[in-house]
């Protein structure tokens, strides 16, 4: 509200808020998703980072190995599709298979900070354990980051196959329903769409009272 020099009291609009899409963003506020080629190279970026972790996971394993050869534990590299590609194994070095599930396994997989883990911890003489504790801080580290480059790269590639079948099917020709509902919702609407000024087919009522088209 203003005041006006002749004492007029005039109205002023307050400014427009952005409404909650603009506030929170969307896929409006990444443009980068709408381009074909962005995406494509954001694809090419993220394979190499994660070529980079994997060169890292393999290094700290390298690095393990060499410098506990006898340790209880080792780390490997499990399938590729797993979202946790590095993990710890019990190692059969120095008759330290154990049983697992109820039979004698050689490498069965263990967790740090699970009971098991923890009962290797407490066994572990301090060098070992100080080491182990370390490496698994780095091991954390790299699958948190390529777990995360993982899943974001299959949602990209995901998002491109969605859009080439989208223009699959924009450019396709699609098949003319069948049926006596789809002839007659296709007649009602031809009638509707007949331009203003256009004379429709005359009709004439016979004696029998019902209207028919000549």
């Amino acid at each position: 509200m203003s005041a006006g020099a002749a004492g007029v009291v005039r109205l002023v609009p307050a400014p427009r808020r952005p409404g909650p899409r603009a506030a929170r963003g969307g896929p409006l506020a990444l443009p980068g998703l709408r381009d074909r080629a962005a995406v494509e190279a954001r694809l090419a970026q993220l394979a190499e980072t994660l070529a980079q972790l994997e060169g890292e996971g393999r290094a700290l394993a390298r690095r393990w190995r060499s410098r506990w050869p006898d340790a209880p534990v080792y780390l490997a590299r499990y399938a590729d599709r797993t979202l946790t590609p590095w993990r710890w194994r019990r190692s059969s070095a120095r008759g330290h298979r154990v049983r697992h599930g109820g039979r004698q396994a050689i490498n069965p997989p263990v967790e740090p900070l699970g009971p098991q883990g923890l009962a290797l911890l407490e066994a572990m003489a301090p060098a070992l354990r100080e080491a182990w504790l370390e490496a698994e801080a780095e091991r954390q580290a790299i699958n948190a980051a390529a777990a995360t480059l993982a899943y974001e790269r299959e949602r990209l590639v995901r998002l491109l196959d969605a859009r080439a079948r989208i223009a699959a099917l924009a450019c396709a020709r699609m098949p003319q329903p069948e049926g006596p509902g789809f002839r007659i919702a296709e007649a009602g609407a031809s009638a509707s769409n007949v331009p203003r000024g256009t004379s429709h087919p005359r009709r004439s009522v016979p004696s029998g009272g019902k209207e028919v088209n000549r």
